[in-house]
């Protein structure tokens, strides 16, 4: 059996009133957090309250929880921990360790810890938002003891460090979920987030778990012949953006300049400059951008190679031809930005092992258009 603890005592210093009472389509932060606690896996959910103790309570009135009092709230998140433990079952085997103040935690976050316990058998198990370990926290029984000698604002924090290596992670595609709320600037950025994506002409972006309309769990649904996702509160069909990227082809001592990826995809292979074009950047721009960051040289765009574009794969590619600027003199020799491990000139009948389908068909426009450009056309 696993249960779930809320921790929901905090006084709110930094915010300057009861952040969990603040209001995120409709509901208190704490009163959403419950609502996804309650709908996942967990048998019961406990709830931590100290600070505005009646306030909380009443947000969360005829919720099928249990309340449990901490008096000793003042003295750090650690006493809030252990009167969660203190007030499980017996017979609970692990327990979700939520904080109050994650209002994008949902259910999939829950029972994906909850699963990836069944499968590992780990002891602790706890969500990753990009790379970053975040929270809520799965804990095993056998580390409720530990847990309860933690003192202080600490939490778990330095048990989660000592046992590090018994730690399975899971990754959350929607790394905003993992973001918590301590200021008014943290919590208007998150209201305008939400907001600015509701007014988004119905599109998300690929991997996001929530509704930008009013904030309920997202699904995979077939909606027109397609898997799309539609939010199971509002039942708002939301189509995907695709991605936009863009590559400059630079000619260089008589061929044309490739980098060694350092990065995957195709880490080791060579490529063009390359990289995602940022939301609201000209496409012109972003090419130049990132010639700059992956080669150090400034180019001037020349032409339009050609759009490239492959069915089931979300990338659109934008090529362009580029010539280095000379300025008052030669252009500096290139250097390997962070992506890059090296960069070099090959001759186009001589390439070494590429990175991507389509950089041949790339290379023969480039060189058509080249052509073109040699006589006037």
């Amino acid at each position: 059996m696993v249960d779930a603890v809320v921790l929901a005592a905090g006084s709110s210093t930094r915010m300057g009133r009861p952040k969990l009472l603040l209001a995120l389509d409709g509901r208190g932060l704490v009163r959403r957090v419950v609502d996804e606690t309650l709908a996942s896996r967990v048998r019961q959910t406990l709830v931590v309250t100290g600070a505005h103790r009646e306030a909380v309570e009443a947000e969360l009135a005829g919720l099928p929880v249990r309340l449990v009092y901490n008096p000793d709230h003042t003295r750090g998140m650690s006493t809030s921990l252990r009167a969660g433990l203190d007030a499980l079952p017996p017979d609970a085997e692990a327990v979700v360790v939520l904080l109050a103040d994650q209002p994008l935690v949902d259910r999939s976050i829950v029972d994906a810890l909850i699963a990836e316990r069944e499968r590992t058998g780990a002891t602790i198990v706890r969500p990753s938002y990009g790379g970053q370990p975040g929270n809520p926290v799965l804990w095993d029984r056998s580390l409720y003891g530990e847990l309860r000698a933690q003192d202080g604002d600490r939490g778990g924090r330095e048990l989660l460090r000592l046992r590090a290596g018994e730690t399975a992670h899971v990754e959350i595609a929607d790394r905003r979920a993992g973001q918590d709320v301590d200021t008014p600037a943290e919590y208007q950025a998150l209201v305008d987030a939400l907001a600015h994506a509701a007014s988004d002409h119905g599109h998300v972006d690929a991997g996001a778990s929530f509704c930008p309309r009013c904030g309920g769990r997202l699904e995979a649904r077939i909606v027109q012949d397609r898997s799309r996702p539609v939010c199971v509160a509002c039942d708002s069909v939301f189509w995907i953006d695709p991605k936009v990227a863009v590559a400059v082809l630079i000619p260089w001592h008589g061929g044309v300049l490739l980098g060694r990826r350092a990065i995957d995809p195709g880490m080791g292979l060579w490529s063009f400059p390359s990289g995602y074009v940022d939301r609201g950047e000209m496409l012109e721009a972003a090419a130049r951008r990132e010639v700059f960051e992956e080669t150090g040289l400034d180019v001037d765009i020349t032409g339009l190679v050609g759009a490239y574009s492959t069915a089931g794969h979300p990338v659109i590619l934008v090529v362009y031809a580029g010539e280095p600027r000379l300025g008052a003199g030669a252009p500096p020799d290139p250097r390997p930005g962070p992506e890059m491990s090296e960069l070099t000139a090959f001759a186009v009948d001589r390439l070494p092992p590429m990175a991507f389908d389509h950089d041949d068909r790339i290379l023969d426009d480039w060189l058509a258009l080249r052509r073109r450009q040699a006589v006037g056309g």
